[in-house]
């Protein structure tokens, strides 16, 4: 009798620690920057000056990347970039995209604070742009 009682101890109590030993739900630091956000950029182009825009763009999780993003309609000309997603911080590295058919190299970083998206970047030789955004 005594082992069985010590036997059925064991079990009930490897039972629990089965059972309290419970997977933690992994979030997508990416949760974060996915949506449509309306930007208000101000930029300055060498040679020309400064000057503001409002507009929309889409981030969206790579199907490629475990932390990527696809950024689409970037600086407002339609460009489709990529991006990495660390915790509260994005990172878009340089790449090279075709603007009014010729390739250009860009680059930036984003974050989010709050509700609110802020995105640096540079197209090289053309301009260099900050924005604030809000997501739709």
């Amino acid at each position: 009798m005594k082992k069985i009682f010590t036997l059925l101890s064991a079990s009930l109590l490897v039972a629990l620690i089965i059972t309290s030993c419970t997977k933690k739900e992994e979030t997508d630091d990416r949760d974060a920057f996915v949506g449509t956000w309306n930007l208000s950029e101000t930029y300055t182009i060498p040679g020309w000056g400064s000057g503001t825009d409002n507009y929309a763009i889409t981030i969206s999780k790579s199907t490629v990347n475990d932390n990527g993003v696809i950024i689409t309609n970037f600086g407002n000309v339609g460009l489709t970039v990529e991006g990495t997603v660390n915790g509260t911080s994005m990172s878009i590295p340089s790449q090279n995209v075709t603007y009014e058919g010729e390739i250009v190299s860009l680059s930036g970083s984003g974050s989010i604070a709050g509700s609110t998206l802020i995105l640096n970047y540079t197209i090289v030789d053309y301009w260099t742009a900050n924005c604030n955004g809000t997501k739709l």
